[in-house]
């Protein structure tokens, strides 16, 4: 479990990249990855705090609350969606479910 302070720090590296890409090639994100590749365990908590963040924030290029929330970067274990089911704030904050390597996924995903 992370503190409340490395969240925001972690979100204001988020926001920075977010401001980046807007300033330096016009792009507004549509989507983005809220969790640590291939981690070994879903951090629930920050995908709903950059949720939240992302919808809230009032210093922004664009309205950030559009971006939407893919989580989480695993190697088909599809745990993501079983935090999801148990969750509702969870649920309420992931847009997109992405997971990879296919064929180690498949059966998990039933």
């Amino acid at each position: 479990m992370r503190s409340a302070k490395s969240h925001e720090a972690r979100y204001k590296w988020y926001k920075s990249a977010i401001n980046d890409a807007y300033d330096t090639y016009g792009m507004k994100l549509a989507h983005i990855s809220a969790d640590m590749n291939e981690a070994t365990k879903v951090d629930t908590e920050w995908i709903i705090h950059l949720a939240n963040k992302l919808e809230n924030e009032t210093d922004e290029r664009y309205d950030y609350g559009e971006i939407k929330i893919a989580a989480s970067d695993k190697l088909g274990l599809w745990n993501i969606a079983k935090a999801m089911l148990a969750n509702e704030q969870l649920r309420d904050a992931i847009n997109i479910l992405a997971e990879y390597y296919k064929y180690m996924g498949k059966q998990r995903c039933k």
